[in-house]
């Protein structure tokens, strides 16, 4: 037998569905994820960090997304240098630092907001690098306080009271331009020269600092008033025939005095000096 059922009654049985069995969730309020995905790209004063917004949360768009850094870990959040993207688009973004201390570790992280609040990345991190080449301090062809006289005894950690001369110092003139024998400033035969001058090295690594010598006949080589190291060999074989490592102990960030007693025991003259480093 056939049995019909009613419009009637499948009307009420889907209204009873509606009426008690089956309401639609709200989707949940979350705050958005996101994470750092390093540093690239790193120099002496600059990098690219990297951050990524995996999920903006609370099935929205992320209003704001950017970053927090600091060469301070501590407070990073609170007192760090902020940058905003201004959209709080998902996937990975970077941003260039520039202007960055040398040698010198930054903390950053990755922050975005959305309607829920602002959510953080852990903390990452990144060392900016020092300097690989060399960089002239005292340059050859310097200018040096001098003297023929004998000084007292504090004239190696004193500076300022002396004529001022132009290395090469020497006796001889040269058609090379470039050597040690093309004297700027005239050093007699038979005379003990006194020279001094003062470098700053506030910015530098003291386990670095070199020094390059060239002399006829001999030297004594001083830094802030301590023995560095001598030499007495006659003649002039070239133009750096003295080099050497400055111990860094002997040395301070900010001002130093470079002194050397210069001796010829006859024949001609000749001084010439540079100073290398590299800087922090």
């Amino acid at each position: 037998m056939i049995r019909f059922i009613s419009v009637k009654t499948i009307f009420i049985f889907f209204s009873g569905i509606l009426l008690f069995g089956c309401t639609i969730p709200e989707a949940p309020k979350t705050l958005a994820i996101i994470k750092t995905g390093g540093a690239k790209n790193i120099t002496i004063s600059s990098a690219d960090i990297i951050g990524d917004l995996i999920n903006e949360g609370c099935l929205c768009t992320a209003i704001n997304r950017g970053f927090i850094f600091s060469d301070k870990k501590n407070k990073l959040i609170e007192t760090g240098t902020l940058i905003n993207f201004g959209d709080g688009l998902k996937g990975s973004f970077t941003s260039k630092l520039t202007n960055l201390k040398r040698k010198t570790t930054y903390y950053f992280v990755a922050f975005a907001i959305n309607s829920v609040g602002k959510t953080h990345s852990q903390i990452d991190s990144f060392t900016t690098k020092s300097p690989e080449i060399d960089t002239l301090i005292v340059k050859p062809k310097s200018y040096w306080e001098y003297t023929f006289t004998a000084p007292p005894s504090n004239w190696k950690t004193t500076f300022g009271t002396w004529p001022i001369g132009q290395a090469p110092f020497g006796s001889l003139k040269s058609n090379n331009v470039d050597s040690l024998f093309n004297y700027n400033t005239l050093w007699p035969t038979f005379k003990t020269l006194y020279v001094r001058t003062k470098i700053n090295l506030e910015n530098y690594d003291l386990s670095t600092i070199k020094y390059f010598l060239g002399v006829d006949n001999g030297y004594e080589l001083y830094v802030n008033g301590n023995f560095v190291s001598k030499g007495y060999d006659e003649g002039y074989t070239y133009r750096w025939e003295y080099s050497g490592n400055i111990p860094p102990y002997f040395l301070k960030q900010g001002d130093n005095i470079i002194a050397l007693i210069l001796v010829d025991r006859g024949g001609s003259t000749a001084f010439d000096l540079q100073i290398t480093g590299k800087e922090k």
